[in-house]
């Protein structure tokens, strides 16, 4: 396989045209989704759709950027469609795309990150998290290592997760080795998000979207302070402000606010803690996901730096695939430390039903390595 991806990228006419990377859902919204995919090289395709029966086939259109297409699909029935790439009569790849949910039904979220080291745990990660059988993936970030560059995406980002990929509206977030290639060049080539963000910074790199019954809103962490206090801050505000009562409030970002141990400096925490907290605790958020850190970590709800039974609790999902992080000792562990593990790669499953969130932790064993639910009432 390695040997014909390496002819593919050398001489890319000598083999029968092929999808090098991809199919990968992005942008799910409504009843319409965008599916993206990388041919090996520049040439005609086309996206042939079935619906189950009774269901009209839904409008399709395809954009072309060199080797990468992008296609539009719009009034997905609740059913969900099969799709099939093509070129003349062969089938070049197949998967299926789904409509996001209403808004009061139940929901699973994938949430991992730190991941894209291409070793065999991050592999074994990626199947067992196909087995879950997740409504949306989201990244905390550092998608690829070391730097980010494109040309390891193949073997650290779409080959790990491809059953994934294929079939469930994934999500990134941008961590610190991926903005290390061109600030986040091939981060750009390869997602397609809402252009929601602060005008005055680039696109892709804060988003939010509406999935079921959350809100999530996120973030480029990598920025300076002030840039996360003045710019980012203000619009994170605004994008809540509109949220229904009854929605769950979510926010992704890389680098943890509270973490005491790692390889890390706490920097970034304490730039997070003074930029972004204040906006967070007054919009009413649920969570907050992060990464950078190589492990699990729930804290306690927490209103500033003290627990809190009405404050906002933060997770690190950063167990995704890279070299898990030593722990500090005993003693220094905080007062708001609920759980932490550091000694499997993992990734957070979420399960929303109503005002009901179950949160299970597992391994690529399957093992629980934590279990937490939580209920809230309408704001």
């Amino acid at each position: 396989m390695l040997v014909g991806f390496a002819l593919s990228l050398a001489a890319p006419w000598i083999l029968p045209l092929s999808v090098a990377e991809g199919p990968l859902i992005q942008n799910v919204g409504g009843a319409s989704a965008k599916i993206v995919w990388f041919l090996s090289r520049d040439d005609d395709c086309r996206i042939d759709i079935d619906a189950a029966d009774g269901d009209e086939a839904p409008s399709v259109e395809i954009e072309s950027h060199g080797r990468r297409r992008v296609a539009r699909i719009g009034d997905i029935p609740l059913a969900g469609v099969t799709y099939h790439i093509r070129a003349g009569d062969r089938e070049l790849a197949t998967g299926t795309v789904r409509p996001a949910p209403s808004g009061d039904s139940p929901l699973r979220v994938l949430v991992f990150g730190d991941s894209g080291e291409g070793t065999p745990a991050q592999y074994a990660l990626g199947r067992r998290m196909a087995m879950s059988d997740p409504d949306l993936v989201v990244h905390t970030g550092d998608i690829v290592y070391p730097d980010g560059a494109r040309g390891d995406y193949r073997r650290k980002f779409f080959l790990p997760y491809a059953p994934l990929l294929a079939g469930t509206s994934f999500w990134p977030c941008l961590g610190n080795h991926d903005v290390s290639d061109k600030v986040g060049a091939a981060y750009d080539d390869v997602f397609d998000v809402p252009l929601n963000g602060p005008d005055d910074l680039p696109p892709k790199h804060n988003y939010w979207f509406d999935f079921g019954p959350v809100r999530f809103v996120v973030l480029d962490s990598n920025v300076d302070e002030e840039t996360l206090e003045k710019r980012v801050a203000p619009w994170l505000s605004n994008v809540f402000m509109t949220c229904s009562p009854d929605q769950w409030r979510f926010v992704v970002f890389h680098h943890a606010p509270f973490t005491t141990w790692g390889t890390h400096p706490n920097q970034n925490s304490l730039k997070i803690r003074r930029a972004l907290i204040p906006a967070i605790e007054a919009a009413g958020v649920d969570i907050v996901f992060s990464g950078h850190e190589h492990m699990y970590l729930r804290t306690l709800p927490m209103r500033g730096e003290t627990p809190a039974t009405d404050g906002v609790t933060y997770i690190i999902s950063g167990a995704g695939g890279g070299r898990l992080y030593d722990s500090a000792p005993e003693e220094q562990w905080p007062a708001w430390l609920a759980k932490w593990h550091n000694t499997a790669h993992s990734f957070t499953l979420i399960d929303i039903d109503g005002h009901e969130l179950r949160l299970s932790q597992q391994d690529a064993e399957g093992h629980v390595i934590d279990e937490w639910s939580t209920r809230r009432s309408g704001r």
